[in-house]
């Protein structure tokens, strides 16, 4: 897994996951499929195991997926009230 910096050069990641913090102040975690077959996304953070409920449902939201085109989807997190 790879991100640009500032000139749009790759630069490799040592860990496997991203935390992307939108300008909205939501995040969403991308990680490396573990069978490193495509990626793993969550609204919010991964879950932990173990994490008493509450902590749990702090740190999770529901994600929402748009189609844009053929090569392109829309990915937002989002809570349900």
């Amino acid at each position: 897994m790879f991100i640009f910096d500032e000139n749009g050069h790759l630069l490799p990641l040592k860990d496997k996951n991203v935390v992307i913090e939108l300008n909205n102040g939501k995040t969403l975690e991308v990680r490396e499929d573990y069978a490193r077959k495509g990626l793993l996304v969550w609204g919010g953070r991964e879950p932990i195991p173990g994490l008493p409920r509450e902590k749990a449902k702090e740190r999770t939201e529901c994600l929402g997926i748009y189609p844009v085109g053929a090569n392109v989807v829309h990915v937002f997190p989002f809570k349900l009230e």
